[in-house]
């Protein structure tokens, strides 16, 4: 009786380490996704405040074509 109960003790210990490992790997992977969608908020407020300047410089308002 005493293996089973050995075994039963090693797979519960790899099961708790396995759902311990899963949920760093998640907690890791939306630390990343947040730094992700912040950088890029930040990264798309810059592009729209250079936007306002670059615009009426490549297409200035009154622009004939010929």
């Amino acid at each position: 009786m005493e293996p089973f109960a050995r075994l039963d003790r090693v797979y519960w210990t790899f099961i708790a380490e396995a759902i311990r490992t899963s949920t760093l790997v998640c907690r890791a992977s939306l630390q990343r996704l947040s730094f992700f969608v912040l950088f890029s908020d930040q990264i798309t407020k810059k592009c729209s405040r250079h936007a306002l300047w670059i615009a009426p410089s490549i297409n200035p308002v009154g622009a004939s074509d010929s």
